[in-house]
């Protein structure tokens, strides 16, 4: 499709189209079916009721900042979703657990999946969703180590998260420690 031929960025710009032209009146379900329904190529095969429910918290943030890189978010959701329901070693009480996996977003503008995934998985409260990129919250456009619990590194330029998890996969094998690092 030549529409999609410069990639998610078209996806992009009609989101933000439809932002402004009225999105922040409906309600959170009603966001997220419109989503769904106009970019069924960004939700197949058929998404089950916890996809919905954490495309619902991304929803929710966008909302609540008016702004965020849909298209990443979007592409990310269910890889985290995997990782954090299924494979990952946490503790959301502890996030500095020395035992825990890692998994570093070097896609940083992706965050709101992340987000997301950190606050269902109880890292932080649900209604920091409500304050992205606002004052008086802790999650801004891009995640920060030492800000948000359960951000492992501060990411944003694309691909400096490689290097820094192959740091701490490098430091755990120099410290012979078990725990894994993903980088998305």
């Amino acid at each position: 499709d030549k529409r999609f031929a410069s990639g998610l960025d078209f996806f992009e710009k009609i989101a933000v189209q439809d932002l402004k032209n009225g999105w922040l009146q409906k309600n959170d379900d009603e966001l997220a079916r419109y989503i769904i329904e106009r970019y069924p190529q960004f939700s197949t095969p058929p998404l089950d009721e916890r996809s919905k429910h954490l495309r619902r918290l991304f929803v929710r943030m966008l909302k609540g900042g008016g702004r965020g890189h849909i298209g990443s978010t979007l592409s990310l959701i269910e890889i985290l979703r995997v990782l954090y329901d299924d494979i990952l070693k946490f503790d959301a009480k502890n996030p500095a657990w020395k035992e825990r996996d890692r998994c570093v977003l070097s896609k940083g503008h992706g965050c709101l999946a992340l987000y997301a995934i950190l606050a269902d998985k109880g890292f932080f409260p649900m209604e920091e969703l409500d304050k992205f990129c606002r004052v008086n919250g802790i999650l801004g456009g891009h995640p920060e180590y030492g800000k948000i619990p359960g951000v492992e590194a501060s990411t944003g330029a694309l691909g400096h998260g490689l290097s820094i998890g192959l740091g701490m996969a490098l430091a755990a094998r120099i410290g012979k420690q078990s725990h894994k690092v993903f980088v998305l």
